[in-house]
């Protein structure tokens, strides 16, 4: 795989904006984007919005990119009632910017959270799960639960 110099993936991405103006098109990150900004921009949309979305569940959250946080953050305002699961060992959209970092923002700016861990699973076999963990203790990665 080879790296493209960030100049050309610069002037990739100008040319993708410049042609969905032309177009009058968004894409998904252009919807998330408004998402938030309207919600942050207008507290009475805001209001109706975390009414509507009174409880936010969230799976696979190690997938989260700093976009998707944002709007998480826009609809739960003060609020509390937030469920999330994530494995940080587990994200596979560094593509599209996740950040399995933001499993750990998730304690520093939400001071009354609460862990936890499922250190069981009733999906895979021992078999599997002895591999897998033999895999992530190769590659050096820190112990989950410290």
């Amino acid at each position: 795989r080879t790296r493209q110099p960030a100049a050309e993936v610069a002037e990739r991405f100008a040319q993708y904006e410049a042609a969905k103006a032309k177009r009058h098109v968004v894409d998904f990150d252009d919807l998330l984007a408004a998402c938030a900004a309207a919600i942050e921009g207008d507290p009475g949309f805001a209001a109706a919005q975390r009414w509507r979305f009174r409880h936010l569940f969230v799976d696979e959250f190690q997938d989260v990119n700093p976009l998707q946080f944002r709007l998480l953050e826009a609809w739960r305002g003060d609020r509390w009632d937030v469920f999330v699961v994530g494995d940080t060992h587990q994200s596979i959209y560094g593509w599209n910017g996740a950040d399995p970092g933001l499993l750990d923002e998730l304690g520093r700016r939400w001071p009354a959270l609460e862990t936890i861990h499922l250190d069981r699973t009733h999906r895979s076999t021992p078999q599997i799960t002895a591999a897998a963990a033999s895999v992530i203790a190769a590659a050096g990665l820190p112990d989950r639960h410290p």
